[in-house]
């Protein structure tokens, strides 16, 4: 997720979890928590964007991150309270109760831990993938049940906040606040997982019935809201993608790309950064292979004469006016003679027209705006979805 909803989610889980006990405090301290696990960032700044691939939402995204630095966030910010306190008030003893001290550690130290653990279990809901075993294990986990931007989710968090805000003298009610909203928000987040099953078995059913064997089928959440779902099917050597929604499921209307084993992608993906990005990508790859012939040679020579381009596609996250295209991928120049040239980050523009954000709200309502071609009960037919099949 997003920056700011991260950090909305800190600060939630603060007032839930310790509001009670720190007051006002617990919000803010988890918010910065919140926020914390996505300074990995700046890890990988001195270096090339392929980095901040494997070390973004790596170990500080791990399950185990929350338990072990938690504990330690959480005293330091207990010992600076209690210095700035004893600064404060020279005269007041503050060892005199150690009850009311253990408390209050203790809810530093859950607030932290919390804050820091929710941040990946909320990550790993959206497709990004979350490596939640670094670094025992470089696996991507990715539930896709919401969009990277959602802002139902975060309205949620923002209006418990708010009435917590409003009820700072009253810190059991902001607190019983706070947990009705991770409440429910947990439950969106759940219901955006179900629909993604559910489209899921019915795209399955779709091209079972049209006979279109099916090697994987995966539906990922669009942003800014959880209801339209584009699904990406691999039939034998095709790729097949569709939109639908997921709260008024229609008959998708697919379109598909052949997606021919290549020799010269195989080059690419061979290397150090191709297999980078083919594991950030999950294995949901789509690409091209471009030749580019000298200017004073035949438009078309053989291609194993001339240097081909060769684009690849993250497929999980795509154009609706280019499925075929994610929004971001490689690019490689390979030589004639086979040779693979530095492989680079490939971004397409977006090419956003008037009104495209609102045509997926409404696509997420199974309305057929200009953009998105769901919700219209189109039909499955297989001359249609290739022109090559065989």
């Amino acid at each position: 997720m997003d920056g700011i909803t991260q950090a909305l989610l800190g600060a939630v889980v603060g007032q839930a979890s310790a509001g009670q006990r720190l007051g006002r405090r617990a919000a803010w301290w988890g918010a910065l928590g919140g926020m914390l696990p996505d300074a990995d960032i700046f890890v990988s700044m001195p270096f090339d964007e392929f980095t901040s691939m494997w070390v973004h939402r790596g170990e500080s995204h791990s399950l185990w991150f929350g338990p072990v630095v938690g504990p330690l966030l959480g005293w330091g910010v207990w010992r600076v309270h209690r210095a700035r306190a004893g600064r404060r008030a020279p005269t007041v003893d503050l060892e005199a109760n150690s009850v009311t001290a253990r408390a209050s550690l203790r809810a530093w130290v859950l607030l932290f831990i919390l804050a820091l653990l929710t941040h990946p279990l909320l990550d790993v809901f959206t497709t990004y993938g979350t490596q939640l075993l670094a670094p025992f294990s470089r696996a991507r986990f990715a539930l896709d049940g919401v969009g990277i931007i959602d802002p139902v989710y975060s309205v949620i968090l923002i209006v418990a906040l708010a009435w917590g805000s409003a009820w700072r003298q009253q810190p059991r009610r902001a607190a019983r606040v706070a947990q009705g909203a991770l409440a429910l928000s947990t439950s969106y987040l759940l219901v955006g997982l179900w629909m993604t099953h559910r489209v899921e078995q019915r795209a399955a059913r779709e091209l079972a019935a049209h006979g279109y064997p099916t090697s994987s089928i995966h539906a990922y959440t669009s942003v800014f809201q959880f209801g339209l779902k584009r699904v990406v099917a691999h039939s034998g050597k095709e790729v097949l993608v569709g939109y639908v929604s997921g709260l008024r499921p229609s008959p998708i209307e697919w379109l598909s790309y052949p997606l021919e084993p290549h020799p010269d992608v195989d080059r690419v993906l061979n290397t150090p950064r191709g297999e980078l990005f083919q594991w950030f990508a999950n294995g949901q790859l789509t690409w091209r292979v471009i030749p580019e012939p000298p200017a004073d040679e035949p438009a078309q020579p053989p291609s194993d004469s001339v240097s081909r381009r060769v684009e690849i596609d993250d497929l999980r996250y795509g154009m609706p006016g280019r499925p075929d295209r994610g929004f971001w991928g490689i690019v490689a120049h390979v030589s004639p003679s086979g040779e693979v040239s530095e492989v680079k980050r490939l971004r397409h523009p977006r090419d956003i027209r008037d009104g495209q954000i609102a045509d997926i709200f409404r696509a997420a309502w199974g309305h057929d705006p200009r953009t998105f071609r769901v919700g219209v009960g189109a039909s499955v037919k297989p001359y249609e979805l290739s022109r090559d099949r065989e």
